[in-house]
């Protein structure tokens, strides 16, 4: 009798903070390290040491192992505000999240009100508005059960301000910690 196969274990990708600042995306590589820190705040003030897995669920299913360097004193004194911390880190873990599913990075910051935070490319060059999508992020420190609220709340943002440029939507949960990310065409 033949031994039956098992499925291995789903392999865990990694999504390194510590990237963010060494030009992921096509923005001030000092914006990016800043949205990096915020991160790390995040997630080690919710009690998570580096590698802790993120479940991302939604029109995407994955696992993946968030890291970064230890927060040093400053960033945790810089980062006080937990509003705008919150916000920040959810956006760099959103570009490192998008730049992983769905090859695309940051080239430009959206301007307001247009109901999204990125303009976002799948090209090595970054002229406008060539093979773009929107990216619009929201962060939430503790609470996944806020995820899908939070996702209608973006949705009809979206839905506001009409634009046929297809766009991501990405919501991190820093308790869980955990990633919504949906599609919309």
């Amino acid at each position: 009798m033949r031994k039956a196969k098992t499925n291995p274990s789903p392999v865990t990708r990694k999504l390194k903070l510590q990237t963010l600042g060494n030009g992921v995306t096509a923005l001030l590589k000092e914006y990016e390290a800043c949205l990096g820190s915020a991160a790390g705040v995040c997630l080690e003030d919710q009690g998570h040491t580096p590698t802790v897995k993120m479940q991302v669920t939604g029109c995407r299913k994955d696992v993946f192992a968030l890291d970064w360097r230890p927060i040093p004193d400053e960033a945790k004194r810089t980062w006080e505000n937990e509003q705008q911390t919150t916000e920040f880190g959810a956006c760099g873990v959103a570009l490192l999240l998008a730049r992983s599913i769905a090859q695309i990075k940051a080239f430009r910051v959206s301007r307001k009100p247009s109901g999204f935070d990125f303009w976002m490319t799948s090209r090595d060059s970054v002229y406008p508005f060539q093979q773009c999508a929107r990216l619009e992020v929201s962060g939430i420190r503790c609470g996944s059960e806020m995820k899908k609220s939070r996702l209608q709340e973006k949705i009809d943002r979206l839905h506001r301000y009409p634009n046929p440029v297809p766009a991501f939507i990405i919501i991190i949960e820093f308790g869980e910690p955990g990633a919504l990310v949906e599609q919309q065409q």
